[in-house]
């Protein structure tokens, strides 16, 4: 049992030391980005206007948008990959190292409000890692539970959608960085939190 709990604790601290190392790697990037954008406002790619005003509109993986149709006419909320149209993969999530395809979706509202629009990333025991989106319900901003099982799990909000009288009245793009998303997902084999 104490070669168990030395083995886990080694496994964990090994986790919070590339936290560590992540987090710091992104304090140098978010110093770099800030430099290029008092220099180059409006050319920071995947940032609304550059980061520093205009009028440009993010165009890159997990792209949320208006995907509802006039004939007939069906509310409907896409993710997409930076396009207009919803067809293919809307992004890649890198877990644990593993790239995963998630698959672009469109989705028929039917009720007025704010719809939630997540990347849900797992690790399945058996089939390892996998991403998808999930439209939370209306009016409901808690991230998704862990509809799939395995060992792990995350969520990055990609945008909320507001609905008024059956259409869409505004999108708010939240993931802005274009590119991959990354994950990095620890848990037991039970499924359990490792700070439980």
């Amino acid at each position: 049992m104490s070669n168990d709990l030395s083995s886990l604790k080694a496994s964990i601290d090994m986790a919070l030391n590339a936290i560590s190392q992540v987090e710091a790697d992104v304090s140098v990037l978010k110093a770099q980005v800030e430099e290029i954008d008092g220099d180059y406002p409006c050319m920071i790619p995947g940032i609304p206007g550059g980061g520093g005003g205009g009028a440009s509109e993010y165009r890159s993986y997990f792209r949320v948008i208006n995907a509802s149709t006039t004939d007939p006419d069906v509310c409907k909320i896409g993710v997409t990959s930076g396009g207009n149209t919803v067809s293919g993969i809307c992004g890649t999530v890198k877990i644990n190292g593993d790239r995963v395809d998630v698959e672009a979706v469109t989705e028929t509202i039917t009720a007025d409000g704010v719809y939630h629009v997540w990347i849900h990333s797992w690790i399945d025991a058996a089939d390892g890692p996998d991403a998808e989106i999930i439209v939370g319900p209306v009016d409901d901003d808690t991230p998704p539970d862990n509809p799939n099982g395995g060992i792990a799990f995350a969520n990055q909000l990609a945008g909320r959608v507001t609905v008024a009288d059956n259409a869409i009245t505004s999108i708010t793009q939240d993931y802005l960085r274009g590119g991959e998303h990354f994950e990095l997902l620890f848990g037991d084999c039970a499924g359990e939190d490792l700070t439980s």
